[in-house]
């Protein structure tokens, strides 16, 4: 056993038979022993005899060093290892552990030090500094006080370092969108911008940072504006470097007019920039919209399942409802769709449940709102359950599902073309709940 003694001198072990007098004696009065021991306390004493640190570090924000430390142990007793005694580095603004410091990593003592030994470590940190600026990194050897030593006065060490920050500066110097489009609701554009850095440090995507279009009323960015896609970008600009993009995209204008198209660089602020205010552009489009024609639609016919399909033809890309009706005069949403073929199909997969049922084809004016349902059938008995996931048309997703809302595991992803979208998970568990979300991905 280990005994709770850290300080030399003569102590007693008792030994108590029956303590809890649950059993019925003829003499509780003989039932301790006891004997005595000396205790010579040979207490450790770490200290830190070198700690290494870049003293200058030009670096983006959150910069990665390497420190090297070596810890003695000065004492007369051993130190144990296995995770026993731990190391601390901390960042600071002052040499000194007054509470106003920043931890920064502990590291477990991995082998025992013996009186007179040493032990050195070499380990890579990220240091949570973002401006210019003299720091100190404060080592401590013990950080947890776990180990009784000779002298708890001697365990820190300290270096100074400058950090002179280098970020970069992303600034969009081009954006090019058609001045006028004439067409059809929510009509499609092909849209160019060019972005450079002028920073001093490199824009570093490691994951990634996203751009954006927005369409707005106005010129600025001032929380009217409507996102209408985004895309990530993952490459290292370099400073005084700069990159191009050509992409096309629906708008979603339905009235004519004058709008702006926004675009913004770094839009979740992912990179640390010099200037994060130099980010955007704005260009006017006037749109000159029409009604396009009436969709046309041929007779339908009921699928094996049980579904009935019926076959739109328009443009290609125009965003139209599929309603159906009993009498003619009480309409019911059954899908938004995209057209993307001469004939589009598009499935009501409900139909089974009429005996007849009648079909127009509308223009989407209102785009749905996001929603994840199970669908009607489903069950927990078989493990294969079909969900329904409606919303806004031209989105990607990611299907995910858990048993514990901590560890989600992948379904499926896909484009929403067809609102509501059904899909089937036939991924069996034992857990007795199962939960789904859909996450958006931007592309």
């Amino acid at each position: 056993m280990r005994l709770p003694v850290v300080e030399s001198g003569t102590y007693y072990l008792f030994l108590w038979t029956d303590v809890y007098d649950a059993v019925v004696e003829l003499d509780e009065s003989n039932n301790v022993a006891v004997v005595p021991f000396t205790f010579n306390s040979t207490p450790a004493d770490l200290a830190p005899i070198a700690f290494q640190a870049p003293s200058v570090v030009t670096a983006r924000p959150n910069p990665i060093v390497r420190l090297v430390w070596g810890v003695t142990n000065q004492g007369v007793g051993p130190v144990e290892g296995d995770g026993f005694c731990h190391q601390g580095v901390y960042l600071s603004t002052n040499a000194v552990l007054d509470g106003t410091e920043r931890f920064v990593g502990w590291w477990a003592q991995p082998d025992p030090i013996p009186p007179g030994g040493t032990s050195w470590e070499t380990n890579t940190v990220q240091l949570p500094v973002t401006e210019s600026g003299a720091y100190y990194l404060i080592f401590r050897t013990d950080a947890a006080n776990s180990v009784v030593e000779l002298d708890e006065s001697n365990n820190v060490a300290v270096v100074p370092f400058t950090f002179n920050l280098t970020p970069p500066d992303l600034v969009p110097f081009i954006f090019l969108a058609p001045a006028v489009v004439t067409g059809w609701p929510n009509p499609g554009v092909t849209l160019i911008w060019g972005v450079t850095n002028q920073g001093v440090g490199a824009a570093e995507g490691r994951c990634c940072w996203s751009d954006h279009v927005y369409l707005s009323a106005s010129a600025t960015l001032n929380g009217t504006e409507r996102l209408i896609e985004s895309w990530s970008e993952t490459g290292t600009v370099p400073p005084g470097g700069s990159y191009w993009r050509t992409n096309n995209l629906r708008v979603p204008v339905t009235d004519s007019g004058t709008y702006y198209l926004i675009f913004e660089a770094n839009a979740d602020n992912f990179l640390d920039e010099w200037n994060a205010f130099n980010n955007s552009l704005a260009v006017p489009v006037t749109f000159n919209l029409s009604d396009p024609p009436p969709p046309g639609t041929l007779e339908g016919g009921f699928l094996p399942d049980g579904s009935f399909v019926v076959d739109v033809y328009s443009e290609s890309g125009t965003q139209y409802t599929l309603e159906a009706s009993t009498d003619l005069l009480h309409w019911e949403r059954v899908a938004d769709f995209f057209c993307t073929a001469y004939p589009t199909p598009v499935l009501d997969q409900d139909a089974a449940r009429f005996g007849r049922r009648s079909y127009r084809v509308t223009l989407l004016t209102q785009p749905a709102e996001l929603r994840l349902d199970l669908a009607a059938g489903s069950g927990w008995e078989t493990g294969d359950f079909e969900l329904m996931l409606d919303g806004p048309l031209g989105h990607y997703y990611r299907l995910e599902s858990s048993a514990d809302l901590s560890d989600w595991r992948f379904v499926t992803q896909f484009q929403l073309v067809r609102s509501p979208m059904r899909f089937r998970d036939s991924f069996t568990t034992d857990a007795p709940v199962r939960f789904y979300r859909a996450v958006v991905q931007w592309r």
